[in-house]
């Protein structure tokens, strides 16, 4: 099997990630969702040709730091566990530029409440996904991630819409439905690219709620602000 590049081992009630995984030299797909795992063995940092590690729907409690050491890792996925914090973006401010390709980080339906000030150094991001999580807010750094072009940030515990996203001109489609944002800030209007909002479920007092600069916005398709 040394010679494998591909491995999908989704949905076979497996609760242990085995070491041997670990040594698969050129592996760059590795798919292991649906399983019971509740932990990554600190061999992982091993796989150093792996592009591509999907691992949602596991019982996972944190993701270890090894992770930051696949520096050819361009998609992160690690929905549905358990995470309580992101042990690769928190304790590892000094190497988290190592996953200088992570180009798809989606960390959803999780009790994260922060995402701490590191994303920033993830500059190839261009899709993030953090739904159903307990945020707060969004940190201004994330505004130097200039190549994202979707995301969603929907369900979360967003009172405010974040500064940070004005900035990303390239956004397409941005998801905030679920959270308890009250109004629209002007500086929208910034985002020219826009052509999907979803702002439903939020506590936008009225239509006044958004701001005329939202009609500026002359590819939007697709504005959601029902149930406000």
């Amino acid at each position: 099997m040394k010679n494998l590049k591909v491995l999908n081992i989704d949905s076979t009630q497996i609760s242990i990630f085995s070491r041997v995984l670990c040594y698969l030299p050129h592996l760059v797909k590795l798919s292991i969702c649906e399983n019971l795992i509740q932990s990554l063995p600190k061999d992982i940092k091993e796989l150093k040709k792996l592009q591509d590690f999907s691992i949602s729907n596991n019982k996972l409690i944190f993701l270890p730091v090894q992770l930051s050491q696949l520096t050819k890792l361009k998609v992160l996925r690690a929905d549905d566990n358990k995470l309580e914090f992101l042990n690769v973006l928190t304790q590892l401010p000094a190497k988290i530029h190592r996953l200088k390709h992570l180009k798809e980080f989606s960390v959803s339906r999780k009790q994260l409440d922060s995402l701490g000030e590191q994303i920033p150094h993830l500059k190839d991001l261009f899709k993030i996904g953090f739904s159903g999580n307990a945020l707060r807010y969004i940190p201004v750094e994330l505004k130097n991630c200039i190549r994202i072009t979707k995301a969603d940030l929907s369900n979360n515990k967003l009172s405010q819409f974040p500064n940070a996203l004005c900035a990303l001109f390239d956004l397409k489609p941005l998801n905030l439905s679920g959270n308890s944002i009250s109004e629209i800030i002007p500086g929208i209007s910034d985002i020219k690219d826009l052509e999907q909002l979803e702002l439903k479920k939020n506590k936008l007092s009225s239509f006044s709620s958004i701001p005329l600069q939202i009609s500026s916005l002359e590819v939007i398709k697709d504005l959601n602000v029902s149930n406000n």
